[in-house]
Formats: C-alpha cells, structure tokens, sequence
C-alpha cells in the first residue's frame, strides 16, 4: 500500500487505543476481543486515515499472497463495526472504505510532547452540533488537504455548508495538535481595525496599543494548531493579510477559511463546495436516501417530527424540491422543518412560488444569497406568525449572541402591543429556532445559553427591519439593553451573585453587543448614553482597547463640559471609577485624577444613597493610587473607609479595602502585615470568585520585599506557569520580572537572564518600564559586564525622573546592590560620566545593551 502513515506506540481515538506493536485493542483500558484479520483491517485502515482505501487494497492488506472472496472482507468490516461503531468506518458504496476518526498519538514521546507546548485555548466550537450529512468525501478531502497545506479556503455559495463542514473538521481535529483547534467567528467583525482583535479574542490573547495586526502576529509565536477563519468574504483583502501575517509569523499555525471567494494568496489551496448530490431521475426511497440532499431533508424532517418517513410516492416531489433548491444544504433544512406540517405537496406548490418571486432579480451579479439562498429564507421566515416576524427582524440589531433578557428587551414593545409581554418573546424565539433561524450558542463554564441569528437570515433580518421603519428606535433601545445587561452584571458582582471571573467572561460575551451599540450611539450623537456604554465595557475590554475606552470617555466628559451640558451624577461617577481602574497600570497620573473625580462624585451622592459602597470603593480607589506618592494621605482615605464597612458585605466588596491596606504596608516595609494582608486578600478573593492572579504577584513581591528570595522564586516560578496557561500578557510581564528579580537576590543570573528575555518584548510595548531596566542594570553587573551596568543604571535612573516615579523596596534594594558592585570597579567620576551616557539610552539600545553577550574569560 502507499501514503502509509508510519504507526505510533499507541493511539487513540474516542474511548479506544489501539496499540499496534502489542496487537491489542483496548476499550476504556480494558482489553477487547477481535479477531486477527479484523485487527489487520483495522491497522490498515489507519495508516491511511480520511482517505479512500479500495476493497481491492485491503484484501491485499489483509490476506497477502491469497485468493479470497469479498465478502470476507465484508464479514470483517462487520465485526470491526461491532464494536466500534458505525460513525468511524464510513463506506464508500462501490469503491471502498474510508475510517475518519479524529485521533492522537499516546505513549512516553506523546507526553513529553503534551508537557512542552503551552495549554490549549477554547476550541469556540458549538457544544451541540448537528450530523454532518451527505459530506463524508468533502469531509475527508477537506482534512487530506489541510494535512498537506498550510492554509485552505473552503470557497463555496451562501449557505451551501461551509461552515458546519469545517466545523466537524474541527471537531475531528481537535486533538490532533499540540495546541488544539480554534474557531474564529468573523461575520461579527465589520471593520479591518477589529479582525486582530476578534482573533486575539478567540484565542484569549491580551491586545496592546498600537498596531493590533503586527501584535497578534508576535502573539501567536510558538502555537502550533489549526485556526478557523470563519466567513471571511465581506473583508477579504484584510483577512488575507491577517492570514498571511500570521502564517509568516509561526509556522506551526494552519488555517482554515470559510469564504464566497479565495483569499488569492500564494500558499493558498482551495477547496470548493459544491451542492448537495441529488438523484438525476425517480429512484426507490432508499436508494435515494444515498444522496446528500435527499438524506439532510430526511433527517431534518424527521427531526421536527418522529413519524415522518420518506416513501416511495414521495421521492418525486422530495428530489424536485431539492433541485428548485439547488442543492444548497441551508435552504433545504428551512424546507424540511415544514414538510410535516405542511405536506410535500403544499409544501413544493408554496417554494416554488416564493423562489418565482425572488428569482426575479434584475442584477446578475448579485450575490448568490440573494438569488436563491434568499428564497428559502424569505420563505421560511413568511410561515411565521406576525408577531414571530416581528421578532425575527428585531434580533437583526444584535451583532453577536444575546441573553435571553436582552432578546425581551430588543422584542418587546411599548405598553399595549401585544410584544409587551417578555414572556411572549420566549414561545416566539422558540419558533425562531426551531425553524433554524436562530442558533442556540452553549456558553463555556457556568454562563446561561445565547441565542443569534446566523448570518444569512441576519442579512434578511436587517432588510426587514429597514422596511419596517423601525432601525432608529430599535438600535436606542439595543444600546439601552446592553447597558441594562452589563450594569446588571456589574450590580451582581456587587451583591456577591456573581464571581468575578464569572462577571468577567459574561462581560467578554456581552462586548460584541457593546461595540455595536457604541458605534450606533456614537453617530446617533447620544454622549451621555455613549459615556455610560464605554465605562461600562471597559472591565471586559482588552488592554489595547480599554485604554482607547478610557481615552474616548475623558474626551466626552470634557467636551460635556465645553458645551455647558452637564452630564449625569451616576453616570459620571462610574465613568471616572472605571478610567481609574484602567489607566492604574498604564497611565498612574490619569488614574489618579480620575480617581479623585470619582471620589468627590461618591461624597455628593453618598448623601442619597442609603449603601454607601460606592463611597467605600472611591475612597479605597484614590488611597491606592496614593499609596506610592503618600502613604500618610492614602491610610487616612483607608481609615475612613473601614469606618462604612459593614459585616454584612459579600466578599467581593472588601477587596478593595484589603488591597489598598497590603500597599500601604509595603510602602512602609511593613513586610510582614502587608504578607498577612495580601494573604487574606487572596482567601478574600477566591470566596468572591477571583482568580488571584495579581494578588499571587503582589505575596511574591512581598516575599522578596522581606528578604526571602527563596520563598520568592518558589511562589514567582508557580504564578508564571499559571499566568502562561491563562495567556495574560500584562500580568505575565510583571510576574517574569518580579521572579528575575528573586533570582538576581540569590546570584543567580542564568534564569534571570531567561526570564528578563521573556519579559522584554512585551515591557518595550508598555514602554519599557524603568524598574525592568533597573534589573538589567544588576543582571549585568552581576554577570561582570560592568561598563554595560553603569550605562544602565543611568537609563533606569532617566526613566524613573521622566514619569515622576520613585523606586519601590525591591528596585531601590537592587539598584544599591548594583552601584556596590560597580563601585568596586570604576572610581566615582568615570562611574558618573558611564551613567550619564546611559541617560540618552532608547529603549532598543536598553534592550540589545542589558542582553548583551556574556564575557567569557
């Protein structure tokens, strides 16, 4: 046989491993009984996964050098589906089998393998997928090209299949990388700025200020997966280079794209998807059942109702509407959703009327949903009810998916209308998905289902929804909804019902609902309302992202101000509560101002307010951002606050209180009260749903801070594993360089050198802070490249004079213990002069000049 695959030790593949050098297939661990030319059958069948293998081939395989009758061959297929089943063994009638299991190498290499990549992202496939029909040689040609090229566009008409094709292949392959599979969903992403953002979302990367596409690209270096690019044609240009950046940049990356054209790249392989096979002439029912088309209404129909069955009379009218259908798998599905009801004869009569008038299109060169994809949809969605059509072309205003609260929101009307009724809206979207209109999206972890409309009944939706004349209303009362939804998720948090990873991931959800409705109130010229929506997003939003949010909300608030139209209190004060909270890292100046903006909004309202949290929470906001400058003013900002904390709170409303008190202590080399407080404040934050992460930071920053660098090592090397699963790269920066710095207190400058190599590309983004140089500037001295150290220390020195910043307890330890050892070598003014120089240093300079090589003597 040829393409052979050469066998691992051992592999598996759904709950069976097959080890092929001990001849044994095993069942969840357990040994099973098959007979040795069913177990050649087998080990033929997968050194030649997804592709075709004649019986010809096999009888070779499996009896050598003897005449034997095909029906042996049958006889062992037969008992190898026994007891594997039938999905993995996929029959090719007249020709041969193919075995297209999804499966993955096991033994010692495939472990070793497993513990040196990074973890795996989402996968962003749907929970529960529908059988893929009629597609198994698509299918199994689509992964032969995928395993030989590193990018396929999978070109076809709307709603021919492209999506749930890949989307099985996903499946399939999701084991089968080091890193896994991703799904990217671009049908959302409307502009070319937001493609890098929405992949780096679906792969949980940071985003960064700056060139977002070139920072995706650094960002996927070492991942080695396959990427969905999902409905890629209305930015086709932009997604090709997107597609080209990142396959220049790693190459263990494959894509795979779903598009109506080819990216037209040059590593680009394209794969097109024709219709659905359907009979050329009247055939027995299960004859028919063989093609594509005729088996997906089958099973759809029966689907919506049990008792359907295909007979013979009906095979006519069932193959005639699959070809006034062309084959298109969508099209067929909304057809078959009514045949029980409706009767193949009706049902026929009324799609061949609906496709008459929609076949009428004057301009040829329309897109191809628009000349018959379009058909299905405009029929299937007039079988609905008003009141259903009502909602269907509401649900066009949501960009993403939606919870079921904001589906009523968008659907219901004023009082009077019969949609005044939220509950009306439940039995309505059930119609909605029932008909296929609307997909049931499966949040991961704990979050409720969401429901959007697919993209093509979604372009429907919005042509409806113009005809209607009710855009402009209905996209107010969208924004209003997503602002009810986060302002409900942040009350939540709040009242201790929601965890904060939780309120986290369900705002991340919520942001494609946001952007949308920003955009929409943004042109509408609606400032107080956009202020609101853009501080509410922020606690979600990238770093990239949230910084541009914050930026966009101080420039509402000042023009309100030019204008003389003063903006709401409320709305004020969580505007500048949240621009605090994401400027703290970044921008420490702003964040303070806003900060006591916040806190004198908090002590005007605190008045009115009988819980007077948000006073607690703007005063504990202001002390932080103090501690470094003050730490007299920040303990008497705490001290008032603790005099409002009531022991009826829910965990997560003391953590701002704990947290500024552990600061303060450590400014003070309180080293051990700031242990117990920050130890406390994690015991705190996990009660509250946290994960932790920067309080784990700040307990090895303390560790260090008191002198134990071996306690700092240990808990500083833990933390980075953890931040290296979760991909936070803000974080991770200042987790490598806090566990460089315990190492550099023990002498020990090969990992240092290691991690501060990690930390610098990323700390160059943030700029380069100076406390980061500072520790090149012992790392050199420590490594005896002292000339380089006394250069550097002049650069960290410049940098912290720049921002106004002082050194905190662990830099200024080692910033003296690097001017001790350099003192031992330079007198003071040559010492003086080589600092100086290091003044002028850019931050590449810094870089290429703290990672310098090693002399060795």
């Amino acid at each position: 046989m040829s393409n052979t695959t050469p066998l691992p030790e051992g592999l598996r593949f759904g709950r069976f491993e097959l080890r092929p050098h001990e001849h044994r297939l095993l069942a969840d661990g357990h040994p099973v009984p098959l007979g040795g030319r069913a177990f050649d059958l087998l080990l033929a069948l997968v050194q030649r996964p997804g592709q075709l293998i004649t019986r010809n081939e096999l009888i070779e395989q499996v009896w050598p050098s003897r005449v034997v009758e095909e029906n042996n061959l049958t006889v062992q297929v037969n008992a190898l589906r026994k007891v594997l089943g039938s999905d993995w063994l996929v029959t090719v009638p007249g020709r041969g089998y193919r075995f297209v299991a999804p499966h993955a190498p096991t033994g010692p290499a495939a472990a070793a393998v497993a513990e040196a990549v990074p973890s795996r992202p989402r996968t962003n496939l749907p929970t529960l997928q529908p059988l893929l029909i009629g597609r198994s040689d698509d299918l199994a040609a689509l992964g032969t090209l995928i395993d030989q090229h590193r990018l396929v566009t999978v070109v076809g008409a709307g709603g021919m299949g492209k999506t749930r094709l890949v989307q099985a292949l996903m499946q399939m392959r999701a084991n089968a990388y080091p890193q896994g599979v991703c799904w990217v969903e671009l049908g959302n992403v409307t502009t070319p700025e937001a493609l890098p953002l929405a992949v780096a979302a679906a792969l949980g990367l940071q985003s960064a200020p700056g060139d977002a596409l070139a920072h995706l690209a650094r960002s996927v270096v070492g991942l080695q997966m396959l990427i969905a690019l999902d409905n890629a044609e209305h930015l086709l240009d932009d997604v090709a280079r997107l597609a080209q950046a990142l396959l220049d940049a790693e190459p263990g990356l494959r894509l795979v794209a779903t598009s109506q054209a080819p990216l037209r790249l040059a590593p680009e392989r394209v794969f097109r998807l024709g219709p659905l096979a359907i009979p050329q002439g009247t055939l027995p029912a299960q004859q028919a059942q063989a093609f594509g088309a005729v088996a997906l209404f089958c099973e759809r129909a029966a689907a919506a109702d049990h008792r359907f069955v295909l007979d013979d009379a009906e095979v006519p009218a069932v193959i005639e509407l699959c070809q006034h259908l062309d084959g298109v798998a969508l099209a067929i599905e909304l057809a078959a959703a009514r045949a029980p009801a409706l009767g193949m004869a009706q049902l026929l009569h009324s799609l061949t009327d609906r496709l008459q008038v929609f076949n009428t299109n004057r301009n040829r060169l329309a897109p191809a949903r628009q000349q018959s994809l379009r058909a299905a949809l405009a029929w299937s969605v007039g079988l609905l009810a008003p009141f259903e059509q009502q909602l269907f072309r509401r649900l066009a205003v949501v960009a993403g998916s939606a919870s079921l609260s904001l589906v009523q929101h968008v659907g219901t009307g004023a009082d009077g209308d019969p949609s005044a009724d939220p509950w009306a809206i439940v039995d309505a979207l059930d119609q909605l998905i029932q008909r296929s209109l609307v997909e049931v999206v499966h949040a991961e972890g704990r979050s409720p289902s969401r429901y959007r409309l697919l993209e093509s009944p979604r372009a429907l939706a919005l042509e409806q929804l113009a005809a209607a004349g009710e855009e402009g209303d209905l996209h107010l009362r969208f924004a209003q909804g997503v602002l009810a939804e986060l302002g409900a998720a942040r009350a939540a948090l709040h009242a201790g019902k929601l965890g904060v990873q939780d309120r986290r991931r369900q705002g991340e959800l919520e942001m494609d609902n946001a952007r949308a409705a920003l955009a929409h109130v943004n042109r509408a010229g609606m400032p107080a309302l956009e202020l609101a929506l853009a501080s509410a997003m922020m606690p979600a939003a990238l770093n990239g992202e949230r910084l541009a949010l914050a930026d966009r909300c101080e420039h509402l608030i000042a023009a309100s101000g030019e204008a003389g139209e003063p903006l709401d209190s409320v709305t004020l004060y969580e505007a500048w509560r949240e621009i605090s909270v994401s400027l703290a890292n970044m921008r420490p100046h702003r964040s303070l101002v806003a900060a006591q903006h916040a806190l004198a909004l908090a002590r005007t309202l605190d008045a009115t307010r009988p819980d007077r949290y948000a006073l607690y929470d703007a005063l504990c906001a202001a002390g932080q951002m103090l501690v470094d400058d003050d730490a007299a003013a920040a303990e008497r900002l705490v001290q008032e606050a603790r005099t409002l904390e009531d022991p009826n709170w829910p965990p997560v409303r003391l953590l701002p209180g704990l947290r500024v008190q552990a600061s303060i202590a450590t400014a003070r080399g309180e080293v051990q009260e700031a242990l117990r407080l920050y130890r406390r404040l994690l015991d705190v934050g996990h009660a509250a749903g946290d994960s932790g992460l920067t309080t784990q930071l700040n307990i090895a920053n303390a560790e260090l801070s008191s002198g134990d660098a071996a306690a700092a090592v240990a808990s500083g090397t833990r933390l980075v594993a953890l931040i290296r699963s979760m991909r936070n790269e803000n974080l991770m920066v200042f987790a490598r360089v806090n566990l460089a710095a315990a190492h550099l207190m023990l002498h020990q400058t090969q990992p240092a050198r290691l991690l501060l190599q990690e930390a610098l590309p990323a700390a160059m983004r943030v700029p380069l802070h100076a406390w980061c140089v500072g520790y090149l500037a012992q790392l050199a001295a420590l490594e005896g490249r002292h000339e380089a150290a006394a250069r550097l220390v002049g650069a960290t020195t410049a940098r912290y004079e720049a921002a106004d910043e002082q050194r905190q307890v662990n830099e200024q330890r080692a910033h003296e213990h690097t001017l001790e050892l350099l003192r031992t070598v330079w007198d003071a003014a040559a010492l003086e002069a080589l600092m100086e120089q290091g003044r002028s240093l850019a931050d590449g300079e810094v870089a290429e000049l703290g990672l310098g090589a090693v002399q060795r003597p």
